[in-house]
């Protein structure tokens, strides 16, 4: 078959939805075509921005071992771009349209830019994944803070997601010593960690305020939701700025395991404590 008869697989948002949750993070790329404005409004989590009038030039730079999942406003825009990407003859898999677009998408939207300030002028291993540690910190703190301070609406039931948070940044220090990054202890390192900063570049004690503004059960949840969300889509959009390889599959796992935190918080909602 030439690639110009390849077919390309218009897909609704539940089967988007069914992809984001099954497949492993370093096997797609969703990509929003829409214009930079439009973007910063409101976009899928985790979605990268390349506009349809530059997509052409951006090609060369996409991975064609991967599967793309193109979307715009309504699923025009989309289903051009991706005509451009399968004639481009450069994918090796599945190339995708998202019918409806983001009108048709009942589910987590973000505003505004990934904060990639976070992860300013770091560019070499170590320093990446010490900050990436420091961010976990961030995320145990703020689940700490919430046990202890509104132990009253939700007993102890953010204590799952504190203990989560030490064990992902474990999680990273174990892969950081598999590529022989020179570390200190883990339990000296976590506990030096100031934990100021969580992953979407808003400060501990900003988000302590936010959930002050309505103490209730479904609340702190949307909170801590909307934390790991930011979280996720930080990380999936850090894998296509200029870092070594080593980062960025970092990157990715750091996203894969944001995707854990975010399904075991979503489950929370349907359960009463």
């Amino acid at each position: 078959m030439s690639y110009l008869e390849k077919p390309i697989k218009d897909i609704d948002a539940q089967e988007l939805k069914k992809i984001q949750a099954e497949e492993k993070e370093d096997s797609y790329v969703l990509v929003d075509v829409r214009q930079p404005e439009e973007y910063t409004e409101k976009h899928l989590p985790g979605a990268l921005l390349a506009p349809l009038p530059d997509l052409e030039s951006k090609l060369f730079s996409f991975d064609a071992r991967k599967n793309y999942i193109f979307y715009c406003r309504s699923g025009n825009r989309s289903r051009a771009a991706a005509r451009l990407a399968r004639d481009s003859g450069m994918f090796e898999k599945e190339i995708y349209n998202l019918k409806g677009g983001i009108l048709a998408y009942e589910g987590e939207t973000l505003s505004n830019w990934p904060n990639f300030r976070v992860f300013a002028h770091l560019n070499k291993l170590e320093e990446v994944v010490k900050q990436a540690i420091e961010l976990e910190k961030g995320a145990y703190l703020f689940y700490k803070r919430i046990n202890e301070e509104f132990a009253h609406v939700i007993g102890r039931e953010f204590a799952s997601f504190e203990e989560l948070e030490k064990k992902h940044a474990h999680v990273i220090y174990k892969w950081a010593k598999g590529k022989q990054v020179s570390l200190e202890g883990f339990e000296l390192l976590f506990e030096r960690a100031s934990g100021e900063i969580l992953e979407g570049g808003k400060s501990l004690e900003d988000w302590l305020e936010e959930v002050k503004k309505q103490v209730d059960r479904n609340y702190l949840l949307e909170v801590a939701l909307q934390i790991e969300i930011m979280a996720y889509d930080l990380y999936k959009n850090l894998v296509f700025q200029s870092f070594e390889e080593d980062i960025k599959s970092l990157f990715l796992i750091l996203a894969e395991q944001e995707k854990v935190h975010m399904r075991v918080i979503a489950q929370k909602f349907s359960k009463e404590i």
